[in-house]
């Protein structure tokens, strides 16, 4: 789900999910929940459908999400993912990314490139000129260089809620609990807020 850019993005955590303060429709629940399972092939495929939003970061005490993602899918194993991240608040400017991941077995797979992932800057609800999403991927560059061209797999982990989820990410083989996070996954079309970033960046005019 877009893990390289999230951990090595300067501006905060921006790929994360987390809860929303809307009610949502919830999946149905499982009538025992084993914890610190790892979630199976098949779990794992039941919830990469349009209809699942992730909300990673997420905790009980915090109503909003470090990011939004969303991902399908498709029939030859490919991960179709999209992700929103909050970029500024003032001026509203959300970052929304696009990119392609493997489903391997119980494992979401990525050989990370930086130029590959495709990128829109939006401010106040509207989307800006892609000169713009392009300036931000060269800030971005620096930061995500160390994993360029490796790859980085989730694997994800059950805990006593159903719909929590905590996760293990490799990067080149190597665990790297630096890079992992917490998700609430959701059903439909839910409410969420996206969290504000602890550091607003300057925004360039473009």
């Amino acid at each position: 789900m877009l893990k390289p850019i999230r951990c090595c993005v300067s501006l905060s955590l921006l790929l994360a999910l987390s809860l929303g303060l809307a009610q949502v429709q919830a999946k149905p629940k499982a009538a025992t929940v084993k914890a610190d399972q790892p979630l199976s092939a098949s779990a794992l495929r039941a919830l990469l459908t349009p209809d699942t939003v992730w909300c990673e970061g997420w905790s009980a005490t915090q109503a909003d999400c470090d990011a939004v993602h969303m991902s399908q899918l498709q029939p030859d194993g490919t991960v179709l993912e999209s992700s929103t991240f909050q970029v500024s608040v003032r001026p509203d400017v959300t970052l929304r990314l696009y990119a392609r991941a493997r489903l391997e077995k119980d494992r979401i797979c990525t050989v990370f490139r930086l130029a590959d992932a495709e990128m829109e800057l939006v401010m106040e609800g509207q989307v800006m000129p892609p000169e713009a999403a392009e300036s931000f991927r060269e800030e971005m560059a620096p930061s995500t260089e160390e994993l360029e061209g490796k790859i980085i797999c989730q694997r994800f982990v059950t805990t006593s809620d159903p719909d929590v989820y905590t996760e293990q990410v490799t990067v080149a083989g190597e665990r790297r609990p630096d890079l992992e996070s917490t998700f609430r996954v959701y059903r439909g079309n839910p409410s969420l807020k996206l969290r504000q970033p602890p550091e607003t960046p300057e925004l360039m005019d473009l």
